[in-house]
């Protein structure tokens, strides 16, 4: 075996792990939940009551009055344990085999063992994006993997999960207006601003074919022309205070037990994300955490705080081979559980 692949060096390992980059289109939970590290096992954050997003009033005093003594908004600690995501592969079989084809020589090897790392590594880059997309698409996450059998609820009120938009019946009808202005009211009652929406083109597409929005964009003169996505946002913005509107369509692919692989959607054709952002353009983060296998590697140092996938490699002697694995330690974190909102469609037939 070792005439033809050896094991890479453990900086190696680490750099890569650090530094790889696959060419695919932008993840939007990238931007919405951004990802940071902590050297925690557990993500430990601040829920702000409903109280901090509206401001109290002082009261009038006399001119020889003492000041009434104010109060803090309350907050709620939340406490989630971070998910252990990896994946690994044999490279010596493959390797063995193209060779053996006289596929690869032995100079190129090096090639294809950094390519499975690079599948190996966006691997658990994608479960992260599936984990963020479920958690703004529902408000929870629900995990039955490799006999891990898990329900994550972060404290989105169930009834800020719960509305449903009826666009089957008739596409010209101004509810699609009127179901937007009651998702403003529900978030303007705390204080809360919603400045994006998330969904899919389906139900974009609804939207803009709508005459009532039409109209309201171009006059009654003007129904049927089909409006752009920069257009709806503008009228949105002025209605509602949504100022970004994100298209996501992004599939990927998993693979079920039988080996057979099966594309999904990241955010599901039929939601819509209502998101009061915080101030950075976010509505949270994805937090990272030190495997057990970057543990092994050494102490957490600021250089750690950017490696969030750990690659490694190991060989066995019966049967021989040579493995390489990906994994991480992640979990999204929602700081402001009552800031999103989401809405199920139904379509026209």
């Amino acid at each position: 075996m070792a005439e033809f692949i050896e094991l890479l060096k453990e900086a190696e390992l680490i750099d890569f792990g650090r530094n790889f980059s696959i060419e695919r289109p932008a993840l939007p939970g990238d931007r919405l939940l951004p990802d940071m590290k902590t050297q925690n096992i557990a993500a430990k954050y601040l829920a702000m009551a409903d109280s901090a997003y509206l401001p109290t009033m002082a009261t009038v005093h006399a001119l020889d009055a003492e000041a009434e003594i104010g109060s803090r908004p309350t907050a709620s600690v939340i406490t989630v344990e971070k998910l252990l995501i990896k994946r690994k592969i044999n490279m010596s079989e493959r390797v063995r085999l193209l060779r053996d084809h006289g596929v690869v020589q032995n100079n190129e090897i090096l090639d294809y063992i950094y390519d499975d790392m690079g599948r190996l590594a966006e691997g658990v880059k994608t479960r992260t994006e599936v984990a963020k997309q479920e958690l703004l698409s529902s408000g929870k996450i629900t995990i039955d993997e490799n006999h891990v059998d898990a329900a994550i609820d972060f404290g989105v009120p169930p009834a800020n999960v719960g509305y449903t938009f009826d666009w089957s019946s008739n596409t010209k009808a101004k509810s699609i207006l009127d179901d937007f202005q009651k998702i403003k009211d529900a978030a303007s009652k705390t204080g809360r601003i919603i400045r994006e929406i998330e969904t899919s083109s389906t139900a974009f597409n609804v939207i803009a074919k709508n005459e009532i929005v039409q109209t309201a964009l171009f006059g009654s003169a003007s129904v049927g022309r089909l409006a752009t996505q920069d257009e709806v946002t503008s009228l949105f913005t002025r209605l509602f205070g949504i100022e970004r509107i994100t298209i996501n369509d992004l599939t990927y692919n998993y693979e079920k037990a039988a080996g057979t692989l099966t594309t999904a959607r990241y955010f599901p054709q039929n939601k819509i994300s209502f998101m009061a952002t915080l101030a950075n353009g976010s509505i949270g983060a994805g937090l990272w955490g030190v495997t057990p296998e970057e543990e092994a590697q050494g102490a957490f140092t600021a250089a750690s705080s950017d490696q969030y996938i750990t690659m490694t490699q190991w060989q066995t002697p019966d049967p021989v081979a040579i493995w390489t694995k990906a994994s991480g330690m992640f979990i999204p974190v929602l700081p402001d559980p009552n800031g999103l909102f989401v809405a199920t469609v139904t379509f026209p037939s």
